[in-house]
């Protein structure tokens, strides 16, 4: 035998009778009765300790009471011990039956109670037989045949019974050859032999053994009829045990009765097992008691569903469909309130009633005012269908926009039809308290440009002058310093205001006209103070201003952000008007980017319109055109 395998069994051995203590007695080698003192070394073997059979060595049993923890029955190689069971009892946790010996374990009476292992040809070397004949019985945890040696086990009578406590994986080699159920009583039935082949770390070992059938078991066969199960469902028991059975009706059936070797109505019963029985569990469908619904209605409308039978214990759900022209009020009877739909627990007969009444409906016209004003009338609720008429009236010093939401309309009157709640809004905006600046030119000389002709009451308005080549300012008149002589001028808008300015001649210009630097002869625009005119100036260029200019009235002036970036361009202009004139490659600059920018400005304003080369613009216009609402750039 393997070491490996010795070590579990020599510790267990070792903890459970005291193997390496000094007391440790020993039965061994003789021969003659077990209970014969005289042939055991240490007298008649008794308690948890060991029984050794070897040397040649024949030990037989008959009494009742013989008890060892370990039977080791040809123990070395080459000797030889048996056994012989006549009667009585024989109880131990392993019997070793050819461990590297031979040895033979003749039974024909008695009962021989193995507790954990029975083991028949150890070693390699060793072989183990045994032979039930009469009527003795051997009751063994776990049976191998041919450990490592070899093993056989002939029964012509009695009973050879297992039971079997854990999986034969747990041992490595050829260790098998045992029948189980699961604690279960199996018998060995003679005269039945199968070749076992089992694969081992030395390759293929074959040995016979006997085959197992139940003989001393009966079956309980369990059927279902109906819907419902049966615990447990039948199985294999020892005789005279009873079997207790519990059936279970599924969802809406329920148990009956039983049929078969069981009866009674009970879902519990026992089965006494003396024989093969069978038992079936029958289950009907359940049925359940039904109560009528009363639906009744008042007014004009419907109820799903109309009323019925309903089993016991349904939850019914009524829902209530009012007619055009009628509402839901409500419930009663054996159901109350408003909810719809409703759930009724069919606990009963029952009877309800819905109730509906003819709808007044109104309509609700919200309105929200943006600004200061009212509107009339002032009622808000109208029937459905009615024709109302709104005024926006706006507060003193404010007017009216427009309407803006469900109603969309430019007029402070309109009239509407209300087939719904609706919700609209009205707007007015705060009237301005403006001022008209008119600005103009007395006589030749230069020409002027103001940020706009409208202003707000209290702002100021700027006004430039721009002299020809050779003029300068002669006086203001309209302004608020009337003494000034300066080209650039501010005027509080406290009130309509109109200004003139006039030019006089301070130097004769008999100067040739300078030409720009690409030996072109447009002569360079008089001294003035815009950009754009001392760039165009006496050149095609010049039909580009209207566009500009149509562009800074029509747009630019039109808005707060607009006339600051007005503002901004004459502050800087007169310094960009010089460079202008000085420096021929600013010249050039300006006079490409000219052409592109009123391109542009003139598709967004006239998509359809002339192109810039057909705007014309003569010099009268630039010198002699009153600045009122419109200046010249």
């Amino acid at each position: 035998m393997r070491l490996t395998r010795l070590l579990p069994w020599l510790l267990v051995s070792c903890a459970v009778t005291g193997f390496v203590e000094a007391s440790q007695t020993c039965w061994d080698r003789a021969t003659g009765d077990w209970s014969n003192g005289s042939n055991w070394t240490a007298g008649e073997p008794t308690g948890e300790l060991e029984a050794h059979v070897d040397n040649g060595g024949t030990v037989t049993v008959s009494n009742a009471g013989e008890v060892c923890w370990g039977l080791y029955a040809g123990e070395t190689a080459g000797n030889t011990g048996n056994l012989l069971m006549t009667g009585g009892t024989l109880e131990a946790n392993y019997e070793y039956i050819g461990i590297s010996g031979a040895s033979e374990f003749g039974q024909s009476g008695g009962v021989n109670t193995v507790a954990e292992r029975l083991y028949l040809g150890f070693h390699g070397s060793g072989s183990g037989s045994y032979t039930m004949v009469g009527s003795g019985e051997l009751h063994v945890g776990h049976l191998y045949l041919g450990l490592d040696g070899t093993g056989s086990m002939e029964q012509s009578d009695g009973v050879v019974a297992l039971a079997i406590r854990y999986d034969e994986t747990l041992l490595s080699g050829p260790v098998h050859a045992y029948g189980y159920m699961y604690g279960a009583w199996m018998d060995l039935t003679a005269d039945v032999d199968y070749s076992h082949h089992i694969v081992t770390t030395s390759g293929v070992r074959e040995f016979s053994c006997l085959a197992l059938s139940p003989v001393s078991g009966y079956t309980l066969t369990v059927a279902v009829e109906g819907e419902g199960e049966v615990t447990p469902n039948g199985g294999v028991y020892a005789p005279g045990v009873e079997a207790g059975l519990a059936a279970t009706a599924a969802s809406g059936w329920t148990f009956v009765r039983w049929d078969g070797d069981a009866s009674g109505s009970s879902p519990a019963v026992t089965v006494d097992m003396t024989s093969d029985k069978s038992v079936t569990a029958v289950f009907e469908r359940s049925v359940s008691p039904q109560h009528a619904l009363t639906v009744n209605v008042v007014g004009e409308g419907t109820v799903r569903p109309d009323g019925g039978s309903f089993d016991e214990g349904t939850s019914v759900a009524l829902e209530a469909e009012a007619a055009d022209g009628w509402v839901f009020v409500g419930w009663s009877g054996d159901l109350s309130g408003v909810q719809n739909p409703a759930q009724l627990s069919m606990d009963g007969d029952k009877t309800i009633t819905a109730t509906f009444e003819q709808a007044h409906i109104d309509c609700r016209l919200t309105i929200n005012v943006q600004g200061q004003g009212h509107v009339l009338p002032e009622e808000r609720v109208f029937s459905r269908g009615s024709e109302v008429t709104l005024t926006a009236v706006p507060a003193e010093g404010w007017h009216f926009v427009r309407w803006q939401g469900e109603i969309n309309a430019k007029e402070a009157s309109v009239t509407i039809t209300l087939d719904r709640d609706m919700t609209t809004a009205v707007v007015f905006e705060e009237d301005l308290d403006q001022c008209v600046l008119t600005v103009e030119v007395l006589g030749d000389g230069g020409y002027v440009v103001s940020e706009n002709a409208t202003f707000i009451r209290g702002t100021m308005a700027t006004v430039i002058a721009y002299p020809w080549q050779g003029y300068g300012v002669k006086s203001w008149t309209g302004t608020d310093d009337d003494q000034t002589t300066a080209g650039s001028i501010e005027v509080r808008m406290n009130d309509d205001r109109h200004v003139t300015v006039e030019f006089e001649i301070i130097q004769e210009n008999n100067s040739p006209a300078p030409v720009d630097p690409n030996n072109e002869t447009n002569p360079i625009s008089p001294a003035g103070g815009c950009a754009l005119v001392a760039a165009t100036y006496d050149t095609p260029l010049v039909s580009c201003l209207p566009v500009l200019r149509d562009f800074r009235d029509r747009y630019l002036a039109a808005n707060v952000a607009g006339r600051t970036v007005i503002a901004a361009y004459y502050r800087v202009s007169p310094t960009l008007a010089k460079a202008v004139r000085r420096d021929p490659f600013c010249r050039t600059i300006v006079r490409m980017a000219i052409p592109p920018v009123a391109a542009v400005i003139r598709d967004l304003m006239h998509p359809a319109g002339p192109s810039v080369e057909g705007l014309e613009l003569s010099r009268t216009e630039l010198g002699h055109s009153t600045a009122s609402v419109r200046q010249p750039m």
